[in-house]
């Protein structure tokens, strides 16, 4: 087991590349410190591509997923299926089923049925995070300027992966597993209405209840623990981001709508990607301070201008929901 911390390798890459002024001054800045990564990563700051050094860029990559990974829904859904970028797969939609036999007599067969899904193709969750030159160069600066980047990508990843008004636009993100699925409304605000939802959306859920999970915010599953105080089925750790709602696992996040409780059949849910990470610094480029960049005139701040860093992390993710109704969600959740 490695006592190493996830996330410190890559870091330590972008404060090397941040709190320098080129990629020479920055393997030179490496070598100065009492780093155990001293050699992976000035190699890695001193301009080496996935041509030259596939193995180091894909490990500092992989060590940003490792911390981002764990936080997302995505990272701890169990049960989920995950395959290749643009691959061809099959799901099975009737299965086998046994009989009972009279001797001698021949045995039923009944087929099995399976549908062709799409293949994922690649798609990328970007977050640029910008700081000052001096907050690059501090002592703790290589957690600084890695967490407010991580915090980004695990926000839009959950958020598109649960939000159920969050549609699938072409050639950009999919669609949250939740989108287009059965929905119910929520009937109230006491400790009864919480238990009459919760029989609501299990009955237009058709997914599996054996490998469901509820999604929610931690505000809303504390509110539903201090509604039900006496119930031995209702247990929410905060700090872990998981808990347990009537027998069924919940997993918490900030980034699920506040008004939503969502129910997801993990086995039903297909991935790609969310294994690696390109990461990228940059004290030349010009920032639109705006999240639709593509519209409207936002404001441009020079990044040189200001004596800033630009950090950005892209994610290559993609996934999809395999069978109608293995994602329900309760909507209007006042609790």
């Amino acid at each position: 087991m490695s006592l190493v911390p996830p996330g410190r390798l890559a870091g330590r890459y972008l404060k090397s590349l941040a709190a320098t002024r080129d990629r020479l001054s920055a393997a030179a800045f490496v070598d100065s410190l009492p780093w155990e990564e001293r050699e992976v990563l000035k190699a890695a700051v001193g301009g080496v591509t996935t041509a030259t050094a596939p193995e180091l860029v894909s490990s500092i990559g992989q060590d940003y997923m490792a911390l981002v990974r764990p936080r997302t829904l995505i990272g701890r859904l169990q049960h989920i299926r995950r395959v290749p970028f643009r691959t061809r797969s099959i799901v099975q939609i009737a299965g086998a089923t046994g009989f009972w036999v009279a001797e001698t007599r021949n045995v039923p067969v009944q087929m099995s049925t399976f549908s062709q899904l799409q293949s994922l193709p690649m798609r990328k969750v970007a977050a640029v995070s910008v700081v000052s030159e001096e907050l690059a160069r501090s002592s703790d600066g290589e957690a600084i300027v890695l967490r407010d980047l991580a915090a980004a990508s695990v926000a839009m990843m959950d958020s598109s992966f649960v939000d159920p008004t969050s549609a699938a636009v072409s050639d950009e993100r999919p669609a949250a597993i939740t989108n287009g699925q059965p929905t119910v409304a929520a009937s109230g605000t006491d400790a009864a209405a919480v238990r009459a939802d919760i029989k609501a959306l299990i009955a237009i859920y058709t997914g599996d209840l054996g490998t469901g999970v509820f999604m929610m915010t931690p505000r809303v599953a504390l509110r539903i623990a201090l509604l039900l105080p006496n119930d031995v089925n209702v247990r929410i750790d905060i700090e872990a981001g998981t808990g347990l709602l009537f027998g069924m696992p919940v997993l918490l996040s900030s980034a699920v709508p506040g008004t939503v409780i969502a129910l997801v059949d993990g086995a039903a849910v297909q991935l790609a990607g969310a294994d690696s990470a390109e990461l990228r610094v940059s004290r030349e480029a010009t920032i639109l301070m705006s999240n639709t960049p593509d519209t409207g005139a936002p404001a441009r701040v020079s990044v040189f201008q200001t004596d800033s860093v630009a950090l950005m992390g892209l994610v290559s993710v993609n996934w999809q929901l395999l069978r109608a109704g293995a994602a329900a969600s309760l909507t209007g959740v006042a609790y």
